[in-house]
């Protein structure tokens, strides 16, 4: 026998064997995002109020894959929710009542509200997400944090305090 034949031997015997072992499953993991507001500015024109806040939010997934990514601004119970993809929400929840959102209220707020029209994403980049709040809010302390609902769980930003002019 030639070594040629040998080695072609070789190769179908290793290609037999390896055909029986099973193949292992590669499986793509999610992290759930970092999700952080550092800064939140309001400015109100003739009863208009807009609120500039930097953050971030894993902008590339947030627009490319359309997970739920919303920023929740709210007063009391009353809350304006604006996902990054959807319609905007405008409603109230008891979920809100304590002054703040945790991970595990977040289900609950994302099926609360109705669409809403006097309100809306102005500027969406990278960092910044810059909205015009509907006129149901009043002047005085309100509240906003980054939500989501990726793939499995739900996670929420840091709270930040705004003052509505």
């Amino acid at each position: 026998m030639t070594t040629k034949m040998r080695t072609r031997l070789a190769r179908a015997a290793l290609g037999g064997l390896l055909a029986l072992v099973p193949a292992a499953r590669a499986r793509a993991g999610f992290t759930t995002p970092t999700l952080v507001i550092a800064d939140a500015t309001v400015v109100a024109v003739d009863g208009a109020r807009t609120a500039s806040f930097e953050a971030a939010f894993d902008f590339p997934n947030a627009v490319q894959t359309g997970y739920r990514v919303s920023l929740v601004v709210w007063q009391g119970t009353h809350f304006v929710r604006f996902p990054v993809a959807g319609a905007i929400l405008d409603g109230t929840s008891d979920v809100l009542s304590d002054g703040a959102l945790a991970d595990d209220e977040v289900p609950t707020l994302f099926d609360a509200g109705s669409p809403i029209t006097t309100a809306r994403i102005l500027q969406l980049e990278r960092d910044r997400i810059t909205v015009a709040l509907p006129p149901g809010f009043a002047a005085g302390a309100a509240s906003a944090v980054l939500a989501t609902m990726p793939y499995e769980g739900s996670a929420v930003s840091n709270t930040v305090s705004l003052v509505l002019p």
